[in-house]
């Protein structure tokens, strides 16, 4: 997974990239925008002190991360594997129903 941090006042730590330049057209606005990749090791204490984590996304292939820091990741990069999107796969239970919507929403009931 990967979330999107926003912060008051610069982060310089390894594991935050700075996307404030992708994010913000170019220009600092009065916030700093950061990506952050969470893996099983990340802690709510990594989040740096009056930050907020404006969004969390799922990655298609995390493996592409798993040996890089922030430092070694482009925001073109990150952008490409959003991009990419993801599959969900549901194992079908019998004792499981399915309704579908006219709008193409699921619903899952016991």
């Amino acid at each position: 997974m990967i979330s999107f941090i926003k912060c008051p006042n610069p982060v310089y730590s390894p594991s935050y990239l700075d996307c404030s330049t992708c994010t913000n057209g170019g220009s600092a606005l009065e916030t700093y925008t950061y990506a952050k990749i969470i893996d099983e090791h990340t802690k709510v204490s990594d989040l740096m002190e009056l930050c907020s984590v404006e969004m969390i996304s799922l990655l298609p292939d995390e493996k592409a991360f798993e040996n890089k820091d922030n430092n070694n990741i482009s925001c073109v990069e990150i952008h490409r594997q959003l991009a990419y999107g993801f599959e969900l796969f549901l194992y079908y239970n019998s004792s499981l129903r399915i309704h579908q919507d006219t709008n193409n929403h699921f619903a899952i009931a016991s």
